[in-house]
């Protein structure tokens, strides 16, 4: 396995959950990659992420909620993984595209209202790590309508803002740059910042753009900046090794990560909340021991959703807390963590949890019963998404649409690239009107629907 799949293959057990815990993580400096000393992994794709197809009008800006299909890493925001769109009834190879650079088949594909598919790629054939350096732009039928090199790596997937401009965070240390492109690529504006920027930002339901700042070492703060990308505040320090950021319906910044001393088994995980100035609203202790793995995610009536291992890293909990931040409820997924294998957290319309941890993926209703569970390779992810009419879509060596309820397979793909390989993951297909759009682990962008 040359070096870049090696590195592919890493980043794709770590999509829609988290791998080994506390390992080392690739930050993209100076060209290389390199490990950083602590966990919080710079996101090299969806993580696990947010959008509300069900807000009230005007909660949620139009093109951020149109443009947004699932998977989507923390935007506008109050359910994790679901989509606006319908899962197909039928599923064949509708077309694919060679791109003009490598992906990583656990990264999002974003599409515009348009239909327009985004999706960034490394071109440099020779290098031995992914590092994208190239956004590409796909119109319905596999045609490429641009492409548009940046000066730097592109860390993280793209995003859609409130505006519909697209958006990408560029790392040419010691900067970070914060780029709008129209639809046809071009620059809007370019906002640079000395701060270590981190993954997938949160957009708020007032446009305004929301990032973590970690270096890794230090606790970590989040920036809020304008539609049009001023500074609007910096938060106090939070924790240390925060996976995401994600927003609930009164537009208040929610956040988890691990503070004091940190061992094998664990540290104090934390979830706060920051109002509309950055000051802390609340701040609750989801465990005195043990290790954040995914979320916070939002659900639909406000709540938020985190997953930790506990019980020195022997059982898989799901912590779920009122708005208010006080504890809702406290559930055994039922699952071990299995020694590292990964772990993932979905949220439904319905408030229902789907979580991946060893070698189940469990269903948990919202009054915390576990509704289903199935077989999941304990070391291959997951893709999850969950569709307008609350179905959820999987993805490992195959597509699987199932009954939320009952687990039943509604409708299965099995055809290039994946073929029913145990291996091969897809970090989850986004999910758009009327087809699936995912990537493989070479130049291959795919479209999969009812033919």
């Amino acid at each position: 396995m040359t070096g870049r799949r090696v590195v592919a293959l890493a980043l794709a057990l770590a999509a829609c959950g988290r791998s080994e815990l506390e390992a080392p993580t690739v930050e993209l400096l100076a060209g290389r990659a390199r490990a950083r000393p602590d966990a919080g992994r710079i996101d090299a794709g969806a993580d696990a992420g947010v959008i509300d197809a069900g807000m009230p009008a005007g909660s949620c800006p139009d093109a951020v909620l149109a443009g947004a299909p699932a998977p989507i890493s923390a935007y506008c925001s109050t359910r994790a993984y679901e989509s606006a769109f319908t899962a197909p009834t039928a599923t064949a190879l509708l077309w694919s595209v060679t791109l003009s650079g490598s992906t990583s088949p656990d990264d999002t594909v974003i599409l515009a209202p348009s239909g327009r598919a985004f999706v960034r790629v490394d071109p440099n054939e020779t290098d031995t790590a992914w590092l994208p350096t190239r956004v590409v732009a796909i119109d319905p039928g596999g045609a490429v309508a641009f492409e548009r090199d940046v000066d730097g790596v592109i860390n993280g997937a793209p995003w859609l803002d409130a505006g519909g401009a697209l958006g990408l965070l560029v790392v040419k240390p010691p900067a970070r740059t914060m780029l709008a492109l129209d639809q046809a690529g071009a620059t809007l504006r370019a906002v640079s910042f000395d701060e270590p920027l981190r993954g997938q930002p949160a957009i708020g339901p007032d446009g305004a753009t929301y990032f973590l700042v970690d270096d890794g070492t230090s606790p970590a703060r989040v920036l809020a900046l304008s539609p049009t990308g001023e500074r609007l505040w910096t938060s106090s320090p939070l924790g240390q090794s925060p996976r995401q950021v994600a927003m609930d319906r009164a537009g208040r910044v929610i956040v988890g990560s691990r503070k004091g001393p940190l061992d094998s088994t664990g540290s104090r995980v934390v979830v706060t909340a920051l109002g509309g100035d950055g000051a802390i609203a609340w701040e609750t202790e989801v465990t005195e021991h043990g290790h954040l793995i995914d979320g916070p995610s939002v659900g639909p009536d406000g709540a938020s959703y985190t997953v930790i291992w506990s019980d020195g890293s022997t059982k898989t909990t799901l912590v779920v807390l009122e708005p208010t931040g006080a504890t809702r409820r406290v559930v055994d997924v039922g699952a071990a963590p299995w020694g590292g294998g990964v772990t993932g957290l979905s949220v439904g319309g319905d408030g229902a949890a789907y979580v991946k941890a060893g070698q189940e993926l469990t269903a948990i209703d919202a009054a915390g019963s576990v509704r289903w569970s199935r077989f999941a390779h304990p070391n291959v992810l997951l893709g999850c998404t969950i569709d307008a009419s609350g179905a959820v879509i999987v993805s490992s060596g195959k597509l699987e649409v199932l009954d939320p309820v009952t687990g039943a397979v509604r409708s299965t793909y099995d055809g290039p690239p994946m073929q029913g390989s145990p291996i091969f993951a897809v970090g989850g297909a986004t999910l758009g009107d009327g087809a699936y759009y995912f990537t493989d682990f070479g130049k291959t962008l795919y479209a999969v629907g009812a033919p």
